[in-house]
């Protein structure tokens, strides 16, 4: 279910993102990690599977804790999770 502040979101071109055909992969590159969520759980939204790559484990971490929030739903984190707290 997407949260109230996904559904507010709007980026211009990304419907072309979710046009891709069912087995075909579509890269987003040049985002922050946190755009990077949000559009990952946009395409989660529509039925796309996504995977987040970041530079390091504690980026990987934020960008998981990010998911988290805006779906509060889960995020798997390979190699386990960095305590942020």
């Amino acid at each position: 279910m997407t949260s109230d502040i996904l559904s507010s979101i709007t980026i211009p071109g990304l419907e072309h993102l979710f046009e891709t055909a069912p087995g075909k992969a579509t890269a987003v590159a040049g985002v922050n990690q946190t755009l990077a969520a949000v559009i990952a759980c946009l395409a989660a939204e529509k039925g796309k599977k996504t995977l987040l790559v970041a530079d390091n484990d504690l980026k990987a971490a934020r960008a998981a804790d990010d998911v988290r929030q805006l779906t509060g739903g889960g995020c798997c984190l390979p190699g386990g999770e960095i305590d942020l707290t």
